[in-house]
């Protein structure tokens, strides 16, 4: 992987319409100081782009959950940990503020773990299960605070995504 070109603020300023320029050419420039980026110019269709690599990722880890960690109903006190990668999508959707996306992509999680663990005959995978684990996929440098709070998010707004309760039988 290429070393990320970092300008400072007033090298951007003084620069950016080359740097716009860059994007049209697959360069993504950064902008930061001390050689930390601190944003990233990218082309807008990455926007477009990321709902379905989310969605993508969502259904990964309902396999995962599902193949590698699945409960049988003397199991239910162990956690559903959801694995590293699907921690750090979700601190990274917690830092940047989209817990809208955030919810949505638990709420990808949860349906996947319905639809495709329902057709092998053994109890489902719950929410509240999947929510128990979280924390232990989240990155170490979240804070316990937040995690709690992430958390705490998550089970306030996933179950308004179904329309009956999501840990139903």
């Amino acid at each position: 992987m290429a070393v990320p070109e970092i300008y400072t603020v007033s090298d951007a300023r003084k620069n950016l319409p080359a740097l716009i320029a860059s994007v049209a050419h697959g360069r993504m420039p950064m902008i930061g100081a001390h050689r930390r980026p601190a944003v990233a110019l990218v082309d807008p269709t990455t926007l477009d782009v990321l709902p379905l690599l989310l969605g993508a990722h969502a259904e990964q880890t309902a396999l995962f959950l599902i193949e590698e960690q699945g409960l049988d109903d003397e199991d239910r006190a162990a956690l559903l940990h959801p694995g590293d990668p699907a921690g750090k999508v979700l601190a990274w959707l917690w830092r940047t503020g989209q817990h809208d996306t955030m919810t949505l992509y638990v709420a990808d999680i949860v349906s996947y773990m319905r639809v495709k663990h329902a057709r092998d005959g053994r109890p489902r995978l719950r929410l509240a299960d999947l929510l128990t684990g979280i924390p232990l996929a989240l990155p170490h440098d979240l804070p316990d605070d937040e995690a709690e709070q992430l958390v705490r998010v998550l089970r306030e707004r996933v179950p308004g995504l179904f329309g009956q309760d999501v840990d139903a039988a």
